[in-house]
């Protein structure tokens, strides 16, 4: 018969995967101390939520946001336990790299956009990757799933056509590549500002 999972327990699975790592507790870094924080609010109680959501009032021409869960699909549930603990900690590893970017001016990453955004997606598939393998006996990933999430880094390694970025990641230098990439993208921002001053000062003249 197969487990019932409620949305609590899934979300608690993941996050207790890491909590006995050496690196989570002792680590400096963003990422462990975002997910330390996440640890020190289990079991807390959970304050009701503020607001009722009522669709019927919304304003047509305004924008309405809403925290859906992790991004999992079927395919999640497709395996044992284990596998479904593995893909919420995947999920939960790319947290802290989407607000170490927003912190740094990189408010939204669009691979599709530039170069360097398709960039910043494929390393942060792959730190996820390698600390899901990092942890696999916390995950209690089996050896199979052990290789298909290694064939999945090396997939998103591959996307990682960068000499600088590729040789920062191999290293698990993250932050470090993490931080050129974000370089990179401010200094084109800052070059199409530029242009764009320039183009309006032609224009107005």
């Amino acid at each position: 018969m197969p487990q019932r999972v409620t949305r609590r327990a899934l979300l608690a699975t993941g996050v207790l995967a890491g909590a006995g790592a050496a690196w989570t507790s002792l680590s400096s870094s963003w990422s462990a101390r975002f997910l330390r924080a996440r640890f020190a609010e289990l079991g807390q109680q959970v304050p009701p939520a503020p607001h009722k959501p009522a669709p019927a009032t919304w304003n047509d021409n305004a924008v309405t946001m809403a925290w859906l869960g992790p991004c999992i699909g079927p395919q999640a549930f497709e395996q044992d336990m284990a596998w479904l603990a593995g893909i919420v900690f995947h999920e939960l590893v790319h947290s802290p790299q989407y607000a170490y970017y927003a912190e740094r001016g990189v408010p939204q990453v669009n691979p599709k956009r530039s170069e360097t955004e398709r960039l910043m997606i494929a390393l942060d598939e792959y730190e996820a990757y390698w600390w899901s393998l990092k942890r696999s006996v916390e995950l209690a990933l089996s050896s199979a799933q052990q290789n298909e999430i290694r064939r999945r880094a090396q997939y998103a390694f591959i996307d990682l056509d960068d000499s600088t970025i590729g040789s920062l990641a191999q290293k698990q230098q993250f932050d470090a590549a993490r931080d050129e990439l974000i370089r990179r993208y401010n200094a084109k921002a800052g070059s199409q500002v530029a242009t764009c001053r320039r183009n309006l000062s032609v224009c107005c003249a």
